[in-house]
């Protein structure tokens, strides 16, 4: 039903995969829905484990330095659920941790009135 791909290396030379979730049938739904969910449950307890001091960007207005494919699967979730990675990030991350821009509903409210004045 699903597929994983190798698109490439991160910067750190890690190889880089990318699940491919289908959605041509009509069971196809319930399987994302599930997967979504499992998703979800897998990155905030991810962001609970982080070590956050030695995540520590070098600059406050940084994004901390996150785990390749936790920083992948929180992009991820957010594409599905804004609201769901943003409530994982606010919920587990530290209140000094500058949020990733696709887990930020200020920087997307921001966007989206860019994008509608135009």
């Amino acid at each position: 039903m699903a597929g994983t791909s190798l698109h490439g290396l991160y910067a750190d030379g890690e190889q880089r995969f990318v699940k491919d979730l289908p959605n041509s049938h009509k069971g196809d739904q319930d399987f994302r829905s599930g997967y979504m969910e499992a998703l979800e449950s897998s990155v905030i307890e991810r962001l609970r484990l982080t070590d956050w001091e030695k995540s520590r960007p070098a600059h406050p207005a940084m994004v901390p330095h996150l785990d390749n494919q936790l920083a992948e699967d929180l992009e991820t979730l957010a594409r599905s659920s804004r609201e769901k990675a943003v409530s994982a990030w606010r919920n587990n991350a530290p209140s000094w941790a500058m949020p990733p821009a696709y887990a930020d509903l200020a920087w997307a409210r921001q966007i989206a009135q860019c994008t509608s004045n135009r």
